[in-house]
């Protein structure tokens, strides 16, 4: 019997444990995000899905603006920038490590002067997810008032109430890697 009270203290030091982690972790990202943390994100009506229907993949993309599950990751590119259409070969690698099961939902958005650049790269990559290509230049981030020429801004984790958690490249960089996943672990 000396076994069970002992269990239940390990039990919520670990939960008292998990929960300051997570604390910390948002006061992390609101410091960073300053006054982006949890403000609302739009998207562009004028939009075409555009994907490569022989190498369609399963996992989750969402065709529309609401998201069905705890998080969206979202990712603008402009197509005719070779750099940025070869960021989504380092996106597709690192998609590969999240669970189908995780709760997130993914959109990809592309802005590029004609969708021919857009169904090139996707040609071109073999990429296996939907792309919505914007029909107005750059009116994702113009809508948003997001910076058009700071890539940071690019890649976006965002909640069911379409809110800014984080933005950064994840799947460049170990510390937005960090803060993504427990991000997402902690439910902020």
């Amino acid at each position: 019997m000396k076994v069970f009270p002992l269990m239940l203290l390990l039990t919520n030091i670990l939960f008292i444990s998990c929960k300051e982690d997570c604390t910390g972790t948002q006061k992390e990202i609101q410091s960073l995000m300053k006054d982006w943390y949890k403000k609302k994100i739009s998207f562009p009506n004028a939009t075409e899905i555009l994907m490569d229907s022989t190498v369609m993949n399963s996992i989750n993309t969402n065709t529309n603006n609401q998201s069905s599950n705890n998080f969206m990751v979202v990712h603008f590119f402009t197509a005719d920038c070779d750099k940025c259409v070869n960021e989504l070969l380092k996106i597709q690698s690192s998609l590969a490590k999240i669970s189908k099961d995780a709760n997130i939902d993914f959109k990809f958005i592309a802005s590029a002067p004609t969708k021919i650049y857009v169904l090139d790269a996707i040609k071109k990559i073999k990429f296996p997810y939907p792309i919505y290509y914007e029909k107005h230049y750059y009116s994702f981030k113009t809508m948003n008032k997001l910076p058009l020429s700071d890539d940071l801004y690019n890649t976006m984790l965002i909640n069911k109430s379409q809110e800014v958690v984080l933005f950064g490249a994840f799947y460049d960089n170990k510390k937005a890697e960090r803060l993504f996943f427990k991000a997402i672990e902690c439910g902020l």
